[in-house]
């Protein structure tokens, strides 16, 4: 098997384009690539994208020109497996830096009649490479049409995966409360169509009989529905449902809905278009945290529309062109202030387009403008970019956009806001007036990856930064302001420390703020940030131990422009410790079954809770899961 370095472009204004002209004309954080043998396309092979980290699996099947793509495929590192009866399976390492990242594979099979000619350790070899769900799918493809009936007609072949978790949790309250749940993801296939289904329930609730301690329940919920057709042809229903009520929170319990519905499908050999639209409902948790100081709403419902088309124009350019409707109701606390009336806009609209151009084979000039109306104001963001491939092992890369025709920055209560996790805010687009950003990547085949880069944003409208995906850790979060500009420093390191040893390091580093506010009509502040976000993800593969270690810092201040003396407003810490072990190791076994311990410690103080001190806070967990 041959696999073609991918091209990674991590400008997320950009439309990719292989440095070797062929590209994939699909959007934002698509791997793509093609699957042939003796440079023929392989149509109706099968790929599957199984990340190392949480054991989870994609699969999609190629289409006439052997052609595959995988769409919004999380940061991680994954075994991508392709496959086709008559051939031998192709294994390739695929590590993904950030879900906007655009990777291609060129995957070459070979023949069994070929490969028979060597020795049947090395057939095996490649063998035991591969999760034993998708072996067992590989051996199903590979039975004669005899055999394949007979296993089929008792039912339609299922996948399936279960996980159950309980432990203990304070990080969501002042008192130690018991945490249980579990998780089950079920794919089949039926006629064409892979149908992934995905659920998930984490349930927080007092310990019995503890009557010191004050109460603490809630829930968080999810279900995903994900199916694929041929080629790129895919539908998407999500629904997540999260609630919490604690001594903090009072009266008010704290909620969170979101449910979206999504539609792709290519066009032709290089198109892509989608549409989603999304519903998102929140009561109370906006303004916890370091929100609640700045006056956000407590109560919000917001409409989302969005789509996009994507095409090629020959063999060396791509266009892409969108839009995106969002319409907000919200619920203020304080409607009788008029800091309150008419501040928040109810509606906006944001359409884009943009093209890349492969000027040479080594390349690529990136450009698009983006437009927002809101506020009945209008407002451009031109952006550009250059990626260079420097050899066959470096490239670098260029970002940059201004938005003209802005509001000039103003210290008021409210601004428009968004909020998102961490990770999708690690590039030029989203929430910026103006971003500049440059990188440089080394690729040396499947097994190390190296890249550096930087990042200078000053942000146009408020934003709520996560830092953690679990909604009862929702104080991990910074409060970025309009006119907030923060440098940021990036490094990812995926290197094979020895035969059996994989690990990834990566690290980010940012310091700023600037931005002004006002948190009451006779005071303005001006907000300072910092965080540093780093990880460890080591994989033991003799073994099958997955060890995880991360560290997350936050710091907020809130600086009078009135006295000397700041406002903290936010001083976190949280480590975590995650321990994966497959029994399979121990002996053979019907189905794949592990061990997985969660350790997370936290302290840290928000000075307008007096419940939250410089006490260590823990979130410990175990669990056992089983595939089959």
């Amino acid at each position: 098997m041959n696999v073609s370095r991918p091209i990674q472009c991590t400008l997320a204004l950009t439309f990719a384009l292989l440095a070797n002209a062929s590209f994939a004309s699909a959007g934002d954080g698509v791997v793509s690539g093609r699957v042939s043998a003796l440079d023929a396309p392989l149509p109706a092979s099968q790929v599957y994208a199984y990340q190392l980290g949480e054991l989870t699996l994609r699969k999609v099947t190629t289409d006439e020109d052997g052609s595959f793509a995988f769409r919004d495929l999380p940061t991680g590192l994954y075994k991508i497996i392709a496959f086709k009866p008559g051939f031998l399976p192709g294994i390739a390492l695929l590590t993904r830096a950030s879900l906007e990242a655009r990777q291609f594979l060129d995957v070459e099979l070979q023949s069994q009649d070929s490969a028979a000619t060597d020795s049947a350790a090395d057939i095996w070899s490649v063998r035991q490479q591969i999760p034993t769900d998708i072996l067992h799918d590989i051996d199903m493809a590979s039975m004669s049409p005899s055999q394949e009936t007979s296993t089929v007609a008792g039912g339609i072949p299922v996948r399936a995966r279960m996980q159950a978790l309980t432990g203990v949790d304070s990080m969501a309250t002042t008192q130690t409360a018991s945490l249980s749940g579990g998780q089950v993801d079920v794919a089949s296939e039926i006629d064409q169509l892979n149908v992934d289904v995905r659920g998930r329930y984490v349930e927080l609730a007092s310990r019995p009989g503890d009557l010191d301690a004050p109460e603490a329940n809630g829930h968080t919920q999810m279900l995903s529905v994900n199916v694929t057709g041929v080629g790129t042809n895919r539908i998407n229903v999500t629904s997540l449902d999260n609630s919490l009520d604690t001594a903090e929170t009072g009266q008010d319990r704290m909620g969170l809905q979101s449910h979206r519905l999504s539609w792709s499908r290519g066009v032709g050999a290089r198109g892509h278009s989608q549409v989603a639209a999304h519903y998102i409902e929140e009561n109370n948790f906006y303004s916890r945290g370091v929100s609640g100081s700045m006056a956000m709403p407590s109560g919000s419902r917001e409409w989302n529309l969005e789509g996009s088309y994507a095409s090629s124009v020959g063999q060396r350019s791509s266009v892409e062109a969108g839009f995106n409707y969002r319409e907000r109701q919200f619920e203020l606390a304080g409607s009788g202030d008029p800091l309150f009336d008419g501040i928040l806009p109810g509606e906006r609209v944001d359409v884009f387009g943009r093209a890349g151009t492969s000027v040479t084979p080594s390349v690529l000039v990136e450009y698009g403008v983006y437009s927002t109306m809101r506020d009945g104001s209008l407002s451009f963001a031109p952006q550009g970019g250059v990626v260079l491939q420097l050899g066959d092992d470096w490239r670098a890369a260029t970002a940059a956009s201004l938005r003209v025709h802005e509001d000039p920055v103003e210290a008021r209560r409210f601004n428009d806001f968004r909020t998102g996790h961490y990770s999708d805010y690690s590039s030029c687009e989203g929430s910026s007036s103006e971003c500049y950003q440059v990188s440089v990547a080394k690729m040396d085949g499947d097994q190390e990856r190296m890249s550096f880069g930087a990042i200078h944003r000053t942000f146009d409208e408020t934003l709520r930064l996560q830092f953690d995906d679990n909604f009862f850790n929702y104080r991990e979060n910074l409060q970025l302001v309009r006119g907030d500009t923060v440098p940021e420093l990036q490094f990812a390191l995926t290197q094979r420390l020895s035969p059996n040893i994989l690990a990834r390091v990566e690290s980010s580093l940012g310091i700023g703020g600037g931005g002004r506010l006002a948190l009451d009509e006779n005071e303005h502040f001006e907000n300072e940030v910092s965080y540093l976000v780093t990880s460890v993800d080591t994989r033991f593969e003799q073994t099958a131990t997955g060890v995880l270690v991360a560290f997350h810092q936050l710091r907020q201040n809130f600086n009078s422009m009135t006295s000397q003396t700041p406002e903290e407003q936010l001083a976190l810490e949280r480590i975590q410790v995650a321990l994966t072990q497959d029994l399979a190791v121990l002996g053979s076994m019907a189905a794949d079954w592990a061990l997985q311990l969660n350790m997370e410690l936290s302290r840290g103080a928000l000075p307008s809770d007096d419940s939250l001190d410089d006490d260590i806070r823990e979130r410990i967990t175990g669990g056992l899961a089983v595939k089959f």
